[in-house]
Parts: C-alpha cells; sequence; structure tokens
C-alpha cells in the first residue's frame, strides 16, 4: 500500500504544493486548552487568570494524606492532588530552602512537612502557587519559562495547569 500526498495530514502553519497555509482557526480541531483521550474524546477547558480563577478555599483545613516523589513532588490532601513539576521554595521557620523534584535525594525536607494541615492555597497574579501550613511551614511554586510548573487535580474532575510563561493565563477544566 503506498501513501498519497493527499493522504498526509499537514502540520498547522505549513505550506501545501500550491496551496495556502492551514491556519488554527480554520482546523477542525478545539481551541486550547483541550485534552484529547485516547479514546478521541475531547475535553475542552477554558484560560483564566489568577485573579479570575475560583478561590481554593475547598483545600485549606485538609491534612496532608501523603507525600509521593518520583519524578514530581506530588502532594495529596483528601481527594486533591497538587503535583509539583520544576524548582520551588520551601520556607520552614524562616529557612528558605530551594528543592528540585529533578533532583530527589534532597527533597527530604519536602518529606518532613508529613503530617501537616494545609491552611492557605493561593495563586499569586504571576502564577506563583502558594501553600500555607500549620507549623511555620510554606510552598512557593513559581511559573517556569519552559514547563509546566504545577497543576491541581481535583477534587473530582477540577484540574488546574500552570503552563509555560507566555501569556500569565492559567489552563481550567472543572
Amino acid at each position: 500500500m503506498t501513501v498519497t500526498e493527499n493522504a498526509l495530514v499537514p502540520a498547522l502553519g505549513t505550506q501545501r504544493r500550491g496551496l495556502a497555509p492551514i491556519l488554527w482557526e480554520d482546523a477542525d480541531v478545539p481551541q486550547p486548552p483541550y485534552i484529547l483521550s485516547s479514546d478521541g474524546s475531547v475535553r475542552e477547558g477554558q484560560t483564566v487568570h489568577a485573579g479570575e480563577l475560583p478561590a481554593l478555599h475547598d483545600l485549606e483545613g485538609i491534612d496532608l494524606t501523603f507525600v509521593r516523589i518520583d519524578h514530581q513532588a506530588r502532594l495529596q490532601f483528601g481527594k486533591t492532588e497538587i503535583v509539583i513539576e520544576t524548582p520551588f521554595e520551601l520556607t520552614v521557620e524562616g529557612a528558605v530552602r530551594l528543592l528540585d523534584p529533578g533532583q530527589r535525594a534532597n527533597l527530604g525536607p519536602l518529606l518532613a512537612l508529613y503530617p501537616a494541615t494545609l491552611t492557605a492555597a493561593s495563586v499569586d497574579p504571576d502564577l506563583t502557587l502558594r501553600l500555607s501550613f500549620d507549623g511555620a511551614a510554606a510552598i512557593a511554586v513559581p511559573q517556569h519559562p519552559h514547563y509546566e510548573s504545577w497543576h491541581i487535580v481535583g477534587p473530582d474532575s477540577r484540574l488546574i495547569v500552570c503552563p509555560p510563561a507566555g501569556n500569565g493565563t492559567l489552563s481550567v477544566w472543572r
């Protein structure tokens, strides 16, 4: 079986022989942000500025259920998981430490948070995620210029993603 040129799907914005480029707004795809599942279903989200984000008060007062470390640092609070994917600051009793989930051997101070209770969760206008815990501990996860730095999964179908630096908006699915 041979593949003809007509069977190939050119990338968006590329020039096809003798034809105008395919533009995003002309393509038969949803506008970003969206999640395309393996079964072909599409879950459309929206972009919001930090000030438009619904408050994260539903996380306040919830105990840290567990901490999981792989190539990310994952903090579980009941039915909600906060995933940290890039370097962040951990402050404990005034001492600030720069930690990186990619350097697992140095994450001991993060593990020492357990058990703790989340007392406040917020997102700054610059998209820094701030978490405060009882016992004078806090985490600050700034937006990264090249990678998704953090996301919140749950409860239920809520997903909030801090995309790489750019337009100052979060990607949100409810």
